[in-house]
């Protein structure tokens, strides 16, 4: 499988290369929907306004996920700062002057970067081919903190020239005159979720359930000194993982629901339903059964497995008891009614299991490339199926003699 080709390279390479961080990302469209969409497995988000505290709390989150087993190819997104100037503007200052912190800006903007939105264009009049002129700084102007200082932002007139305004000499105002400048650093990306800064810390699951490695890693986030104004939310597969759990759980419960009340409907009653509905949790014996067996986890496809597992085994549930009725009415007593009727109806019943463990046995063998994906369904339902078929033909009619005898019958029929 992929994940057993990504583990095998991963050993091949481990401390090849002192100094280098390597990440082994399996993609494909298969794996995205087995992650629903999500850029890994385990994936915590630090949240927090200052990015320097939100860096050293991201590391020490990549440390508690890297001690944990199962982890691996762990990654800290985004990382990284860029050198930067930062400029710290006095408000009363600038006020007094009339500068704006728009007009600030644009005047640092227009010496470091130029005007490329107004530049001026120069036609070649010999291919006619044009050229933007942009107007900045030179690279020796522009390296320093120095350098920005003295960028000027306006020029006033100076009072003690004397003369008249317009034959006054003009005094530049410069950024340092209002502002400080020192050379810092900025992170490289500035993500956000719900309008909060975020730093994604990603891994992948390796030999081991995604539900026990993110439940380790949270005992071990809660133990971690969070400052005021940060916190961390598990997201990745692991919360899809649980909203899908939650959707599937209540689609389980309404199919049952369903299936309960057309079953009443049919058959007019409400008990003989009941009956063949005890089929389900012997469905679940299989299921567990399996996927313990297999060293398979209860995941969102085996999950699916499940649900389809309860169709079939209803389905063999009403062979039964349906020609059981049948006989029942021709005048057998319930006891010889049942008995004949899983004679009679053991041969469909098992050919309807039987067809569907054949069928899929290639799937749950995990046979051909990115067969892993549906390799979970298969085997729960294989697992399912194979333990309620044999346990249906002993249950089944044991429950429906018990019903039978205290006069659901009787009392159906004389009604």
């Amino acid at each position: 499988s992929t994940d057993e080709l990504a583990a095998r390279v991963r050993r091949a390479l481990d401390g090849k290369f002192p100094g280098v961080q390597l990440f082994f990302s399996i993609g494909g469209l298969q794996r995205n929907i087995v992650n629903i969409g999500a850029s890994a497995p385990i994936d915590v988000q630090v949240l927090g306004y200052d990015q320097t505290v939100a860096q050293q709390l991201a590391t020490q989150v990549a440390a508690a996920v890297a001690q944990t087993p199962g982890a691996a190819d762990i990654r800290i997104n985004p990382r990284g700062q860029y050198p930067a100037f930062t400029v710290r503007v006095n408000n009363e200052k600038a006020a007094l002057l009339g500068l704006s912190p728009t007009a600030v800006a644009n005047a640092i903007t227009l010496a470091m970067s130029g005007n490329p939105g107004t530049a001026s264009m120069l036609i070649d009049p010999y291919t006619g081919a044009q050229y933007g002129i942009v107007i900045r700084l030179m690279d020796q102007y522009r390296s320093h903190p120095e350098d920005l200082s003295n960028v000027p932002l306006v020029t006033l007139a100076d009072p003690a020239s004397g003369g008249s305004a317009s034959s006054r000499g003009r005094t530049p105002i410069l950024l340092r005159d209002i502002a400080t400048v020192s050379l810092s650093s900025e992170p490289l990306l500035i993500s956000r979720k719900n309008q909060q800064r975020v730093i994604d810390v990603t891994a992948n699951v390796v030999n081991r359930p995604l539900g026990d490695v993110s439940a380790e890693i949270v005992q071990r986030l809660d133990r971690l000194s969070w400052p005021l104004g940060f916190t961390y939310h598990m997201a990745g597969q692991t919360e899809q993982q649980q909203g899908a759990f939650g959707s599937l759980g209540l689609a389980a419960g309404l199919a049952l629901m369903l299936v309960y009340m057309i079953m009443a409907s049919q058959f007019q009653s409400l008990v003989d339903p009941f009956v063949i509905m005890f089929t389900v949790p012997l469905g679940l014996i299989g299921v567990v059964w399996m996927l313990l067996l297999t060293h398979v986890t209860l995941s969102i496809v085996s999950f699916m497995g499940v649900i389809t597992m309860v169709g079939i085994v209803v389905s063999n549930g009403i062979l039964l008891v349906d020609y059981a009725n049948r006989l029942q009415d021709s005048g057998l007593a319930p006891r010889d009614a049942v008995l004949r009727a899983g004679r009679i109806r053991l041969r469909p019943i098992l050919m309807t299991a039987l067809a569907t463990i054949l069928g899929m046995i290639p799937m749950a063998l995990g046979l051909g490339e990115g067969s892993e994906t549906n390799m979970p369904l298969a085997r729960t339902v294989i697992g399912g199926l194979s333990v309620s078929t044999f346990l249906t033909l002993f249950l089944i009619p044991i429950l429906y003699v018990m019903f039978e005898r205290r006069g659901h019958r009787h009392d159906t029929v004389a009604g």
